[in-house]
């Protein structure tokens, strides 16, 4: 497992209520990746995953607003083969470049599924008894909550499971550029640091954003014991 981040989970000692809430998640320690900082909490029967956009790109991917589909990938008992998921295809409310940058956050809207993976081809079915999604806003970070029965996952010796974090292409290619007028300064294209060519006023003004590359983050999960036991 040693090509896989560590995702050490804490014990959740009643059901969560998945509303965005600080409070719960304060003893699970935080894993920070490209664009998203993750955390989990599990009980005697369920998996909490916390997923709290980073920046301006964790923004852009959980606000939906290049179009992006995000899939948390359960794998089976091999420790290979994806076995099933849960894709949420996030979708932003406006084209994007649409609203001021300085408007309040909004909230995509999302229909979540099951995908579950056959060789090369994977089929979608509603969300079953027991899985949850949510999305809420804390600022302007978007936190995206997720629950999932044990009882569903390969959990190996009853101490760990596998999980992918996949995101899609972008359904969008790009932000319009900012309309440029006689005498406003612009700086030049440069490369940002996570591979997104971007471009920003002198003055303050909003940035064209390409679209990220899709993002995949292969987790191990350390399940928490229950310290009542």
């Amino acid at each position: 497992f040693g090509w896989r981040d560590k995702l050490p989970a804490a014990w959740a000692s009643a059901p969560l209520a998945l509303d965005g809430s600080e409070a719960p998640w304060g003893e699970a320690a935080e894993v920070e990746e490209p664009q998203l900082d993750l955390r989990a909490l599990n009980g005697p029967a369920a998996l909490y995953l916390r997923l709290v956009s980073d920046g301006e790109d964790g923004r852009s991917l959980l606000g939906g607003r290049f179009g992006q589909d995000l899939t948390v990938w359960f794998l089976g008992a091999d420790g290979k083969t994806r076995d099933w998921g849960v894709r949420v295809p996030l979708r932003g409310r406006d084209a994007p470049g649409a609203r001021d940058p300085g408007a309040p956050a909004e909230l995509p809207r999302f229909e979540a599924a099951v995908v579950r993976s056959s060789g090369a081809a994977s089929s979608a079915e509603p969300l079953p008894s027991g899985v949850r999604v949510t999305m809420s806003l804390s600022g302007r970070e978007r936190i995206l909550e997720l629950e999932v029965p044990l009882s569903a996952l390969a959990v190996k010796d009853g101490k760990s499971l596998l999980a992918d974090l996949v995101t899609s292409r972008s359904a969008r290619a790009e932000t319009p550029e900012p309309e440029w007028r006689p005498g406003q300064a612009e700086e030049p294209r440069k490369e940002g640091a996570r591979g997104r060519g971007e471009r920003r006023r002198l003055d303050g003004g909003p940035r064209a954003l390409s679209a990220p590359d899709p993002l995949e983050i292969r987790l191990l999960v350390r399940l928490a014991r229950d310290p009542g036991r």
